[in-house]
């Protein structure tokens, strides 16, 4: 099987409308494992900065030779501010970012 990038990854300002947030106001997100062969599933986890739980995260992600990013899910935290969840991989390179 072919070896693919899943997809770029980098911490996001939460959407506060600063410019330059501290950093206790990042999201955070990364990918296990972060590279996989295609049609396997991958976990997307990370965190807010909030510590309640039922926070919402949106996963957006785009595709390669797209322009916009869409949704891809809604996902609560648990205590802690923390969120987890399995993503299948359609096969393409994408970017996915987490926002909150």
């Amino acid at each position: 099987m072919t070896r693919l990038l899943v997809f770029a990854l980098a911490s996001l300002l939460a959407l506060t409308g600063l410019a330059a947030a501290a950093p206790q106001q990042q999201v955070t997100i990364a990918a296990q494992p972060p590279d996989l062969a295609r049609d396997r599933r991958l976990t997307l986890y990370g965190s807010i900065p909030s510590p309640r739980a039922k926070e919402i995260v949106v996963l957006q992600a785009k595709e390669c030779g797209q322009s916009l990013y869409h949704d891809v899910a809604r996902v609560p935290t648990i205590v802690g501010g923390r969120y987890s969840w399995e993503f299948f991989y359609p096969g393409i390179t994408a970017d996915v970012r987490a926002v909150w």
